[in-house]
């Protein structure tokens, strides 16, 4: 009778110029006859550091414990994470779900508890100085240099802790000024009902105006108290499924740098404007952060392939999309793309922009342009409309598991047996009971 292997996921840190340390690791893998399922090397937030993830799989659970021992027994070589093996071994993060992902070796790593995901370091695309001959700053220096001082910014920065405060130039807010003034005066005419709403919340509780740049903690502090939802400092452009697995957790990773001054209409990649403008006002309302929520969710163990045709469909809609208000007489912006660039804004609603109805299918399809004006917008008979569409279209991910988040414990519960479903129906009629016994007394 064939039995099942075990798993091991280990987070390694290791000097940058350490070839012969990785070397040398995946030779004691070697030696113990211990399958490598996955490997893959990361910038660390150490600088001159990196960080190297292995999955490792074997037939015998003290064979990979004494894998583990032996790698931490090497030089200059600090095991983060090894999750699966020994309690000693897992320095204080939760193992019921990783426990249970060692049921799925195939399965891509994803984090299941918040700790996991503070000491995950997301894969940046792009930032600071290194940004390509067709950015609008490539001849600007002294742009460059100042993008690699928020880029450094968000590498260093741990998760929980205060977001460092900025203080940004004259030519930043200046930039800020002129793309608040531009895009409040089409967000009345332009912007969903729901989006207006909420940007007037932040202007009354935060200050928010064309003056004066807010700073990420402050906007971080007034979401947690609205949805639960947070801000992450990143360095730049982050790899979509690291994006998507913050989303999860209710973490929203964004930059604290602004868009080139030459280029106020419009920046290829996120910036203050697209975060504090585009996204944080739907991010203040609940039935939105929920509906992030569960995409962030359905994005966690996903094959590659349905993380691209989610990363269209989250393209065309959460960045993107249209929907209709008012019965269908106007058509409305909800998507964050388009609320933090007036040039587009203006134009997505004319004649001159292709509109379609949005139909999930034919959008997970279809490629999008990074560098310039959409060529199709998808538009949706209502913001619910979209919701529903999309929370429908997430269930064809092929997952060996369902998952849900729980917000007693900051983790993500895997549910793929009968008594996982048991507990699931405990809690809902929980639940329930709470809300009778509330209808009840208020009677």
């Amino acid at each position: 009778m064939a039995t099942s292997n075990i798993s091991l996921d280990m987070v390694i840190n290791l000097p940058a110029d350490s070839t012969g340390s990785l070397l040398q690791i995946l030779k004691i893998v070697q030696a113990q006859n211990v399958s490598v399922l996955h490997v893959e090397t990361r910038p660390s937030k150490k600088s001159d550091f990196s960080d190297v993830f292995l999955k490792l799989s074997a037939s015998n659970q003290d064979v990979l414990d004494q894998t583990v021992r032996l790698v931490e027994a090497l030089p200059g070589v600090k095991v983060q994470v090894a999750v699966g093996s020994p309690h000693q071994h897992l320095k204080g993060i939760p193992l019921t779900a990783r426990e249970e992902m060692a049921n799925f070796p195939d399965v891509p790593w994803f984090a299941t508890t918040m700790q996991e995901l503070i000491e995950h370091n997301s894969k940046t695309l792009q930032c600071g100085e290194e940004l390509g001959s067709d950015h609008p700053s490539f001849t600007d220096a002294a742009y460059r240099s100042r993008r690699q001082t928020f880029a450094d910014i968000g590498a260093k920065y741990v998760l929980g802790q205060p977001i460092p405060y900025v203080e940004y130039n004259a030519e930043e807010t200046a930039t800020w000024g002129e793309v608040y003034r531009q895009l409040t005066n089409l967000y009345p005419t332009h912007a969903c009902e729901t989006y207006n709403r909420n940007f007037q919340l932040l202007i009354k509780h935060l200050g928010l105006s064309e003056h004066k740049i807010p700073q990420m903690e402050d906007i971080s502090n007034f979401l947690r108290s609205r949805t639960g939802f947070r801000l992450r400092p990143s360095p730049g452009l982050v790899d979509f499924r690291d994006y998507l697995a913050g989303l999860a957790f209710r973490v929203f990773q964004a930059t604290q740098y602004i868009r080139h001054h030459s280029s106020p209409q419009y920046t290829p990649e996120p910036d203050i404007c697209h975060e504090y403008l585009g996204h944080v006002p739907l991010f203040c309302d609940p039935e939105f952060a929920q509906f992030s929520q569960e995409i962030g969710l359905a994005s966690l163990g996903a094959p590659d392939e349905w993380i691209e045709k989610l990363g269209n469909l989250y393209w065309y809609t959460v960045e993107f999309g249209l929907c209709r208000e008012n019965n269908g007489a106007n058509t409305r912006v909800y998507g964050g793309a388009l609320l933090s660039s007036f040039g587009e804004l203006e134009r997505c609603l004319t004649d001159d922009a292709k509109r379609v109805p949005l139909d999930p299918d034919v959008v997970a399809a279809t490629p999008y342009p990074i560098t310039r004006f959409q060529d199709v917008y998808f538009v949706a008979e209502s913001f619910q409309d979209m919701r529903e569409k999309l929370a429908g279209w997430i269930t064809q991910i092929p997952r060996p598991f369902s998952l849900r988040y729980n917000a007693y414990t900051s983790s993500v519960e895997v549910l793929h047996k009968k008594e996982h479903l048991r507990g699931l129906v405990r809690d809902i009629e929980s639940k329930f009971h709470i809300n009778l016994c509330k209808r009840l007394l208020s009677e």
